[in-house]
């Protein structure tokens, strides 16, 4: 499920220009017996014998942000008629959502899991600039990966390469207009949660 909001100035709570903020997950993954790898993700994964699809990506997106949220809440965020984008490969299914207030804080209030390290917003161009050009995307100031304490590296810039997974994804035909579609709607969005 890919939730996305207006971007804002995480700092300050500005509106920034008429651009949009994806929420993405940042993932550690063993590469060998020594190599530590970190990534950018959507929240996603397996579906499970006998869920749907809208099930699955309900399910995953409540584990993955550490269950800050209610199960009922999660399910919330996809309108009854929304349907999954179907990336060609048979294998993957994308929900695109707007992100309520409490969804676009999950950052703030999360803590990692056994799968998620960290979750930060991304800007839609920059991500979609990434996946198209196949370079890392810079983190926004202030996102400290695993082995970082705050403060270390004042001034530098933190880049991550998109999962394999992320740039199948976001690289299918169908992808980019569907997502820039939901951002175009989602000023008349109505929050909700309670």
């Amino acid at each position: 499920m890919v939730p996305m909001s207006p971007s804002v100035d995480r700092v300050t709570s500005v509106l920034k220009s008429a651009s949009f903020d994806v929420l993405l997950s940042i993932e550690h993954r063993q590469k060998g017996k020594q190599r530590d790898e970190f990534s950018l993700h959507i929240l996603g994964g397996k579906k499970e014998p006998g869920e749907t699809v809208r099930q699955t990506a309900v399910r995953e997106f409540w584990e993955e942000t550490s269950e800050l949220l209610r199960l009922s809440e999660c399910d919330a965020m996809l309108a009854p008629e929304a349907q999954p984008i179907y990336i060609e490969s048979g294998k993957y299914s994308l929900f695109v959502t707007p992100a309520s207030d409490r969804v676009q804080a999950l950052p703030d209030r999360f803590t990692p899991n056994r799968e998620v390290h960290r979750l930060v917003w991304i800007s839609l161009d920059s991500l979609l600039h990434g996946v198209r050009e196949r370079v890392p995307l810079t983190l926004p100031r202030g996102v400290v990966v695993a082995g970082e304490t705050e403060g270390e590296g004042e001034g530098e810039e933190t880049v991550l390469k998109t999962s394999r997974f992320l740039a199948t994804v976001m690289w299918h035909k169908g992808t980019e207009p569907t997502v820039r579609q939901v951002a175009q709607g989602i000023d008349e969005t109505p929050d909700t949660t309670e």
